[in-house]
């Protein structure tokens, strides 16, 4: 009788033990306040994982037991929630399992069930070696009686010792003590944890001196990388971890299937994040990127030279056909002219108008054409209609050619110009714009940075910060990056390192000198209207002999 007694009070001590934990997994899922999908790998009794599962199908949650949890491929990464339970016998084959697949970085949760036990039994011991990182969301659950005990664990590093801290405590009702719900505000603490920076330094081999020592010396030389180490340095402060650092030479290409450079580098985990580079399709394989930290820009940059340089300013703007239409209407408004006047003269004569001769007439368009002034007009009104219609259209064209002319000089791209880096020469460089505008500054009188052009011959995005995929301080490195850029570092770093475009002050108060190159078409012109007025004046003279 004593015998059945004693079945009878273990039986429902059993009983209750096991609601009093469904419970609290109800109250902690319920807490958590996030889409949730729970994968579990049990000992229990197979009534009590169906009451489980019961009662998490009346929350809407989807609930599986998966014993080596295999099937994690099938649920999205943000929504699962593992739950083990160390009296388990094979709990700590779940934890190695779990640690191979990576199972514990960010984005997968986890609550560990145990008793108040010691520390050195075996399943515990398996967790506290477990890579339970920066960026793991892993919860520990005691149990006391009817009462949990709640703590989060986590290392800062794979060599530091797991910390724990206190998430709250259930006694029939789950009391939350987190001062913070954001996981990055409760592990931005790394204990002095080294995260290592790769530095690409390519310019010159003194940058390994002054990067670290931040001296602003020869900001000539590598100074994205500089920005960079400055920025990630400021981030490693915040989050209290020792900033590391390694050189590379090189940005990172695939060559035959294999990497080099600070992608291999971030990639082969000798970093955790490297100098900002340009995203390539290939290098997304490899790496990801977090925020944009120094702007990368590669451009043609160049003193824009005169369009009499380039080609013909007077022909250039307009094509052959056009050219051939101008004169056509120039010869049609000659001859209307020539009849016009010739009526004209035939009612009235003045010393002021046309005198009805081809000369006149052809004397009047080119005025009009060019722009330039008669003494000769036309005085009555069908005379006059003529006229003005040539000079609207005169005035048509030239605002056109106005126009057109504007767009070439601040469209045209000269750099099929630029053969010769000899002194008076004309050159262009193509270079990451920085350092370039740094020389120019220096070197530069005022009145010559008013010519600078650029040209974005690659046409690539913005550079971005690249970092190790499965990184644990990825998520913490991207808020941080963000924290420093929205408090205004971000612009005071890269105006103090960096150089930008010279800007034009003296353009109002100098003066363009005018050289033969600029004056050689109408030079030209010139000769050959003298050479064509010669031989008119020849033939006058012919004329006149015969």
């Amino acid at each position: 009788m004593k015998l059945i007694i004693l079945i009878l009070h273990f039986l429902s001590f059993s009983t209750a033990k096991d609601i009093t934990t469904i419970k609290f997994i109800k109250s902690f899922i319920v807490n958590d306040n996030k889409p949730s999908t729970l994968v579990f790998s049990l000992c229990w009794t197979k009534s009590i994982q169906v009451s489980l599962v019961k009662e998490m199908s009346e929350m809407g949650i989807k609930a599986s037991s998966s014993k080596y949890l295999e099937s994690t491929e099938n649920f999205q990464e943000h929504t699962v929630l593992f739950l083990i339970d160390l009296e388990c016998p094979n709990a700590a084959e779940v934890l190695v399992m779990a640690a191979s697949k990576q199972l514990f970085r960010l984005g997968y949760r986890w609550l560990v069930l145990t008793n108040d036990i010691d520390d050195e039994e075996k399943n515990i011991s398996t967790l506290y070696n477990s890579p339970v990182l920066a960026d793991s969301d892993l919860v520990l659950a005691k149990r006391s009686g009817n009462q949990f005990v709640v703590v989060e664990l986590y290392k800062p590093g794979l060599n530091f010792t797991m910390q724990t801290y206190m998430r709250g405590y259930f006694d029939n009702t789950l009391i939350d003590v987190r001062p913070h719900r954001e996981l990055f505000k409760r592990r931005r603490n790394l204990l002095g944890y080294g995260i290592t920076m790769a530095n690409v330094i390519q310019d010159s081999n003194s940058t390994k001196y002054h990067l670290p020592l931040e001296d602003r010396q020869e900001l000539q030389y590598d100074a994205v990388s500089k920005v960079c180490w400055v920025y990630a340095k400021l981030a490693f402060e915040m989050l209290n971890a020792t900033p590391k650092y390694i050189y590379s030479y090189r940005w990172g290409y695939q060559v035959n299937g294999n990497w080099s450079g600070m992608i291999y580098d971030v990639h082969a985990k000798k970093a955790d994040l490297g100098t900002n580079c340009i995203i390539f399709r290939d290098r997304l394989d490899m790496v990801t990127f977090a925020d944009k930290v120094a702007p990368l820009r590669m451009r043609f940059v160049f003193r824009q030279p005169p369009l009499s340089y380039a080609s013909n300013i007077f022909y250039m703007p307009f094509s052959t056909n056009v050219w051939l239409g101008i004169g056509v209407c120039a010869a049609v408004c000659t001859v209307t002219l020539y009849l016009t006047s010739k009526w004209e003269v035939k009612i009235e004569k003045n010393p002021c108008q046309l005198d009805g001769s081809i000369g006149d007439a052809l004397l009047l368009t080119m005025s009009a054409v060019t722009q330039q002034g008669c003494f000769i007009e036309p005085r009555r009104a069908p005379v006059l209609y003529v006229t003005t219609l040539c000079t609207i259209k005169k005035e048509k064209i030239i605002i056109l050619l106005s126009e057109i002319n504007y767009y070439f000089k601040e469209n045209l791209w000269f750099l099929g110009q630029f053969h010769s880096a000899s002194p008076g020469g004309l050159f262009a460089f193509h270079s990451v714009v920085e350092p370039v505008y740094r020389r120019i500054q220096d070197t530069f009188q005022e009145n010559e940075k008013c010519d600078l052009s650029e040209v974005d011959f690659l046409n690539n995005f913005d550079a971005f910060t690249p970092m190790r995929k499965d990184s644990p301080y990825l998520e913490l490195i991207r808020v941080v990056y963000k924290q420093i850029r929205e408090a205004g570092f971000k612009h005071i770093l890269n105006e103090r390192f960096q150089a930008t475009k010279p800007r034009c002050l003296t353009r109002i108060l100098s003066f363009t000198s005018v050289g033969l190159m600029d004056t050689r078409p109408v030079l030209i012109m010139m000769l050959y209207g003298i050479m064509l007025s010669v031989i008119i004046g020849v033939l006058e003279i012919i004329v006149h002999k015969m």
